[in-house]
């Protein structure tokens, strides 16, 4: 007896030929979700057999057989899908993005078009298509308009900002692109491409050592089935669903056991559910094979930090600033972690080398004049005092504090 036939209390043979096709059909597209495409096929196209008017069973053939690149034969079972339902909408968005990577983008764009003016589901996605198929052919303000349409309906969808942005880079309008990139970093941080196409922005403007940090953060998984895994496993973190992220990142590793950005996203999770020596067990992965250690070394000196292991975090922390000298935000961080070591004469350097870089940094003036009264280094501090005062004369508090260095000095 079958599965169906179990279901039903009957033997399979009992069982009417829709819905056993119904069943296969549902097999299909769970082997279809796990990435075994090849098995998928055949399962539809025994549902096929018993039920060859179904249009769904048509679409979801055709979308595996293209991701096995299989593209003539997914194009005839979308067109089998549009016989039996001519206004399907699933179908016509899938027929419009596989007739764009033919190769026919005039035709992919009146299809997507006319799939994005329909009331379903898909309309949205049809418009997101449509504007990658104008961006490949070169025209980025039509491409530009369709994102800022769509962002209008939906102001945080990051791969309409990515969109966006990249639109904008190739108009030229770098700083506004970049400002894309970091709205979706902000609230995705493992959103992949970004900092990849942040890097491009960044050196058309002539930012080449920030370019350069971000190349070495974006490390993409080396095989399909890992990028579909980790994909996958970003989503279910994304949900809230860490522990099921975590299975989806292992299976991930299994097929590229090296794969940076599996392993930072791994760790990332790991984390956030409290098990950070886990997560440097993972950072320690990537530090081993070379791809990724910025990422790898940030977050790992974050996990240390949570666990009061100050003294690692500095190595990790020293690791980078090697590999990026004059980045002005790691030398302040790196203060504060010198501050918890009681090591202030080495977070006084930290803050002078800040200065150095940009003299008007108000924290750092801030904070460098609060460590030389702990110091008792009163003139100094003073006058760290006046030039942060010279920047926002408004700051009450900084006002205060110099009220109390003149006291201390005797000269109130």
């Amino acid at each position: 007896m079958g599965l169906l036939g179990r279901i039903l209390g009957r033997g399979e043979q009992e069982v009417p030929p829709a819905a056993r096709a119904a069943l296969l059909a549902s097999e299909g597209f769970q082997l279809d979700e796990a990435g075994m495409y090849e098995e998928a096929v055949a399962k539809y196209d025994e549902s096929l057999e018993l039920d060859p008017d179904s249009h769904t069973t048509h679409f979801h053939k055709g979308h595996a057989l293209q991701k096995l690149g299989r593209n003539e034969e997914a194009m005839a079972c979308y067109d089998a899908a549009l016989r039996i339902i001519p206004g399907y909408p699933f179908a016509m968005n899938e027929k419009g993005v596989l007739l764009d990577k033919m190769g026919r983008s005039e035709e992919a764009l009146e299809l997507l078009e006319k799939t994005s003016s329909m009331e379903s589901a898909i309309a949205s996605s049809a418009m997101f298509n449509r504007s990658g198929v104008l961006f490949r052919m070169g025209r980025y303000d039509e491409a530009l308009a369709c994102f800022e349409a769509m962002l209008e309906n939906n102001p945080g969808d990051a791969d309409v900002l990515c969109g966006k942005g990249k639109a904008l880079a190739a108009l030229g309008r770098h700083e506004e692109a970049i400002s894309c990139y970091d709205t979706v970093l902000s609230a995705y941080p493992k959103h992949p491409g970004v900092y990849g196409a942040k890097a491009h922005s960044l050196e058309q403007l002539g930012r080449d050592e920030e370019a350069a940090v971000l190349m070495e953060i974006e490390s993409p998984p080396t095989t399909e089935a890992c990028k579909v895994l980790t994909d996958k496993g970003d989503a279910l973190d994304q949900e809230g669903k860490p522990e099921e992220a975590i299975k989806c990142y292992d299976a991930a590793l299994e097929a590229d056991p090296g794969s940076p950005t599996t392993l930072n996203n791994k760790g990332v999770t790991l984390a956030g559910m409290g098990r950070h020596q886990e997560a440097i067990a993972c950072y320690d992965r990537i530090l081993e094979g070379g791809r990724g250690r910025l990422r790898a070394l940030t977050n790992k000196e974050t996990s240390l930090i949570e666990l009061g292991m100050y003294e690692e975090a500095l190595e990790c922390r020293d690791k980078i600033l090697a590999i990026v000298p004059s980045d002005a935000g790691l030398h302040f961080a790196r203060s504060k972690l010198l501050l918890r070591l009681g090591r202030l004469d080495e977070a006084l350097e930290c803050y002078d080398r800040v200065l150095d870089l940009h003299p008007d940094q108000y924290d750092t003036l801030a904070g460098k004049s609060d460590l030389l009264v702990r110091l008792e280094r009163y003139e100094e501090a003073l006058a760290c005092c006046e030039r942060a005062l010279n920047i926002n004369p408004s700051d009450y508090s900084m006002a205060s504090r110099r009220g109390d260095i003149l006291a201390k000095l005797g000269r109130s």
